[in-house]
Parts: structure tokens; sequence; C-alpha cells
């Protein structure tokens, strides 16, 4: 049996097709969703106050086929000398980044507890994610291989994961805004350059830390809500930030932080299940002249927010890619 499926656009309300198992997906802005078999899907008929528009579905299959062939011939022919790994720590998967399938997008959100393979599937090895913002974000700390995973721990402006996380052996720590210039370890705009970035550094030179100001951007463009990811029957915290422009999401784990005996001698993970990630930006000289700042979440904030921190804790990274 054939069906004919009719949209109404309204400002509150707009559709989205997926293709995927063979099934035919409607999502709404609401994040309400319904699929379809494709074989009893006959054609899509869209009401606008010109007149319905009517596309046949065996149309549109064939020019998302079509599409897939394009960009399958273009990135065997035209990017043959494109890096996308470059020296890493961790992994480092190709993927030109999307927001996912809607679908689970939906199911994803809704759930207190997300299944592993609920996320693998959502994320299919992409390495970036684009929630709609100035950059594209990493979807797994550098250092980590899934988005869950805690990935490695590093003082700020360095690039390896060490044993001790103390001012004894700290290359910023106690440096001024003028001595972190005057080193090279910042820019003029106080965010760290390539050299010092541990993004950059671990995964090449397409990556590199998010700045406070696309942290803060991150923030006040995400719904945001705690949640816990089932890896193989072990409970994760993690943090989702969900894209108000997109809808794509963004998933965060809450790895706690170091100081003093690192995860390489087997040192307290400090906070564990709450969530801290390093931003590339030093604190202004007139707020903090030792510090950085940081996205933290502690178990007692209500709010998401940046704060400046002790440049001596291990702490993970997140990257970003300029769009």
């Amino acid at each position: 049996m054939k069906k004919k499926f009719m949209f109404l656009f309204t400002a509150a309300m707009s559709c989205l097709g997926a293709f995927a198992d063979n099934q035919f997906y409607v999502v709404m802005k609401d994040g309400s969703a319904e699929s379809y078999p494709l074989d009893k899907v006959d054609s899509l008929t869209f009401d606008a106050p010109d007149g319905a528009s009517v596309i046949g579905l065996a149309d549109l299959l064939k020019k998302y086929t079509d599409l897939e062939a394009r960009v399958a011939y273009l990135e065997q022919n035209c990017c043959k000398d494109c890096d996308t790994t470059g020296s890493h720590s961790g992994s480092v998967p190709g993927g030109a980044g999307n927001a996912g399938n809607p679908l689970l997008a939906s199911q994803i959100w809704s759930k207190s507890i997300i299944p592993a393979s609920e996320l693998n599937e959502y994320y299919a090895g992409d390495t970036l994610n684009d929630m709609g913002l100035s950059v594209k974000w990493a979807n797994f700390n550098v250092g980590a291989a899934k988005p869950y995973d805690f990935g490695n721990y590093f003082s700020w402006g360095e690039v390896e994961e060490k044993a001790f996380f103390d001012n004894m052996i700290s290359y910023t720590d106690g440096l001024t805004i003028p001595e972190l210039r005057e080193k090279g370890i910042i820019d003029l705009q106080r965010n760290l350059t390539p050299e010092n970035d541990a993004a950059t550094v671990n995964w090449g030179a397409n990556f590199r830390i998010a700045s406070n100001d696309e942290m803060v951007e991150l923030i006040e463009n995400s719904e945001i809500k705690e949640s816990v990811v089932d890896v193989d029957g072990k409970e994760v915290a993690v943090m989702l930030f969900k894209s108000k422009i997109n809808g794509s999401i963004l998933v965060v784990p809450s790895a706690g932080y170091y100081i003093g005996n690192g995860p390489k001698l087997d040192g307290l993970l400090f906070g564990e299940g709450e969530t801290y990630l390093w931003t590339s930006s030093a604190t202004p000289e007139n707020l903090r002249s030792d510090a950085s700042y940081c996205l933290i979440k502690r178990s007692t904030q209500t709010q998401y927010a940046t704060y400046d921190w002790s440049r001596i804790y291990g702490l993970p990274v997140r990257a970003v890619e300029n769009k």
C-alpha cells in the first residue's frame, strides 16, 4: 500500500528526511519523529502558499545516490594529498563531520542512561561535529577513541601527558601574560600558539583547543544536561550539549582532573563525575595573571560556565577545527 505524506510548513515546524536501514525519517523541530518503510512511500507532497509541490520518492533517492557518488569521486580524486589524521595521540579517524541521524539524536537526548552502542552508531566514526557554530567540535577528547572516553590529561600549555601535575614541573605556572607572550606560548589574543596547543601537536595542524570565546559560544547555544552512558555495564557520567541551531548532540565525559600524581602513576582522580575541559585562553591580567580558562561543572553548581583555573592541574582537552 502506497502512502502520500502532506507537510504543512509553518514558523514552528519543519521536516527533515533521512535514509537509513531502509527507513524514511520525518523529524519535527520539537524533536518528535516518525519513520516509514521506504517500500511503502510513493511521494512527498509539500504544501505552500503558492501551491503544492510533489516529489517522487524514487527521484529523490536517485538524487541522493548521485550525490553520494559525486562525494566519493571527489574524495578519491581531489583529496589524495589530504591528511585527515596527522601525528596524534589516541584515535583520529576521518570524517567530514555531520549532525548525525536526527531520529537517533532524539532518542539519545530522551534517555537517562544511554547505551554506548547508540552513541557509536550516532557518530559513525566521525571526528567532527557541526553544531552550527563558528567552529566544528571534535566528538571526543584528545587521547580518546570514543565520545565517552576520558582521554589524556594535560597541564595548560603543555602537549604531553605526564606523571606529576604540580608547580615544580609546570611549564606555564606563575607566568604573567607578558611573560607568556615573550616565550611564544600565547598570541596577542592570549590564546595558545600551535606548538603549545595539545590538540594541534597531537592531532595535526587542522586542530586546536577551543578558545574561551568558542567554549562560551557552545554553552550559550546549547541545551545542556547531565546524563550517563552504559559502557559494557559500567556507568560513565557525561554532559550532553544539544545545539539550539541544528539539534546535533556533543558528548563530553565528566572526567575530573589530576593534581599531584597523574594517571601514569595511578594517581588519585579528583572530581570524578564532574566536567573539566581546558580552553586555549589565558585569563586577563586584571582578573588573574597566573591562570587560564576552562569549562568547569561541579556537582554543586547549577550553571554551566568557564572559570579561571590554576595551570598546573591535569585536565582533558577537546579540539575544534575552523570552518
